[in-house]
């Protein structure tokens, strides 16, 4: 990765955390990179919601509570339109 691709990633990533924290009132993002298995780049960004208790706040944690907030598909799906939405709407800080 160049440094300006890093720079871009980096934007889009601050941009779409922030997409979903205003969206979807979450309270804090986690940020999670991998890539060492293939030579790649992926980030995945793990919202939490208020009154997540805290033995589920870790950013895998979330599957091991019975009671989270899972979406199906066609919900994803208007979640991924929320989020397109407002990084449209608000310009780079």
């Amino acid at each position: 990765m160049t440094l300006e691709e890093a720079k871009a990633f980096g934007v889009i990533m601050a941009r779409v955390s922030k997409a979903i924290m205003e969206c979807e009132k979450t309270e804090h993002i986690y940020s999670l990179a991998s890539g060492n298995s293939v030579p790649h780049l992926h980030m995945h960004l793990v919202p939490r919601y208020p009154n997540t208790p805290k033995q589920f706040w870790g950013p895998n944690d979330v599957y091991d509570w019975e009671d989270a907030p899972m979406g199906d598909n066609s919900e994803v799906v208007k979640l991924c339109t929320r989020i397109r939405a407002y990084v449209e709407r608000n310009a780079y800080e």
